[in-house]
């Protein structure tokens, strides 16, 4: 096989980003019907957060990079707080007071 720039990206794209593509829409529909989730609010910023990875892979294709890694950013925090929220009361209830005002 020779190793040009279409081989490999077609490579990266089939092992790759199909395989987590298909997994975080696949988990975001699984997570819609799970009714271990304590609350809407996790659900609300993981969902969230995948849109974001979405708009990251526009703009990493798009060579907007200093975009694509503030969006990273955000959707890092985005699952850090969702899983905050969902396993500490505290923060949740801070969460909810935050966004009311």
């Amino acid at each position: 096989m020779e190793f040009t720039y279409k081989n490999i990206n077609r490579s990266i794209k089939r092992n790759f980003i199909n395989p987590l593509n298909s997994g975080c829409n696949y988990n975001i529909i699984k997570l819609d019907n799970d009714k271990l989730t304590k609350h809407n609010e996790t659900i609300s910023l993981l969902k969230q957060a995948h849109k974001t990875l979405l708009n990251v892979d526009y703009n990493l294709k798009k060579y907007n990079l200093v975009d694509a890694n503030t969006l990273l950013r955000s959707s890092f925090e985005y699952i850090m707080m969702a899983m905050m929220i969902q396993f500490d009361e505290d923060v949740y209830e801070e969460f909810i007071r935050l966004g009311i005002r």
